[in-house]
C-alpha cells in the first residue's frame, strides 16, 4: 500500500509539473502593475534541479488532487524537504508576508517560490537569521511596499531584455538607496558584500527577498552587523 502510494505521489508530481510549465507563459503576460512583486510571474527563477522534489511535497499534501494546498498541507510539505525542515515561525511568518500569501490558498507555483525563499532564509548565515528573528513583523509590513518598489525601481532598457519582468536588482541601484538613507560608506560596502558575495553587480530576486531584515536594519539603525 505505501509502495502504491509512493507511484500516486510520483504520477501527480509529474503531472503537478507539467500544468505549471504550461501556466508560465500566460503567468508572465498578466505580470501585476505598480509595486508588487508578481512572485508568480517569476516561477522560473526557481533552480529547476529542485522543482521535482518541490513537487513531490506538494503532491504528497493534495490528496484531493484539486492543485491547492492548504496552510496547514504547507507546513507538512516543508517538513518533507530537508532544507527547510528547520525553519522557525517566524522565519515562514516572514516568507509568507513577503509574498502577500498570509492565509492564502497555496497552488503549486505559489509553494515553489514559497519552499525556494524559504531556502533562501535557511541558508543565511546565524547573524541575518539572529535579525529576522526579532524583526518586527509591522515594521515589515510599512516597508514591505518600498523594497518592492525598489526591486522594480530598474530602467526600461533593463526590463525590455528581460521580456518585462526583473529577475534581479543592481548593487548600484542598492548602493544608492543606502546612501539616500544615510548609511555610512562602510556599513554600505558590508551590505553589499553579503548581498553579493560573487561581486556579480546584481543581486537575484530570491536573495533580494532574504535580505530584506537586513536592509531594514541597517536603515533602522544605521550601523554593520
Amino acid at each position: 500500500r505505501k509502495q502504491k502510494r509512493s507511484i500516486q505521489i510520483q504520477i501527480r508530481a509529474k503531472e503537478v509539473l507539467k500544468k505549471a510549465e504550461a501556466d508560465l507563459e500566460g503567468l508572465k503576460q498578466k505580470s501585476r502593475d505598480g509595486s508588487a512583486i508578481d512572485y508568480l510571474a517569476r516561477f522560473h527563477v526557481v533552480d529547476g534541479s529542485r522543482l521535482q522534489g518541490y513537487a513531490r511535497a506538494f503532491a504528497a499534501e493534495d490528496e484531493d488532487e484539486d492543485g491547492i494546498i492548504s496552510y496547514d498541507q504547507l507546513l507538512l510539505a516543508l517538513e518533507t524537504i530537508p532544507s527547510t525542515n528547520n525553519i522557525s515561525q517566524k522565519q515562514l511568518n516572514y516568507v509568507l508576508k513577503v509574498l502577500e500569501l498570509e492565509d492564502a490558498p497555496v497552488n503549486f507555483k505559489m509553494f515553489a517560490i514559497t519552499t525556494a525563499v524559504c531556502e533562501r532564509i535557511c541558508a543565511l548565515d546565524n547573524e541575518a537569521r539572529k535579525l529576522l528573528e526579532g524583526l518586527d513583523m509591522m515594521q515589515v509590513e510599512r516597508r514591505l511596499e518600498f523594497y518592492k518598489s525598489l526591486f522594480l525601481g530598474t530602467d526600461q532598457d533593463d526590463l525590455k531584455k528581460k521580456k518585462g519582468y526583473k529577475i534581479y536588482v543592481s548593487t548600484d541601484l542598492l548602493q544608492i538607496e543606502l546612501k539616500a538613507g544615510g548609511v555610512s560608506k562602510r556599513v554600505e560596502d558590508q551590505v553589499i558584500r553579503r548581498c553579493d558575495p560573487s561581486n556579480s553587480g546584481k543581486v537575484w530576486f530570491l536573495d533580494y527577498l532574504a535580505y530584506i531584515p537586513l536592509f531594514l536594519h541597517v536603515h533602522e539603525i544605521g550601523r554593520a552587523v
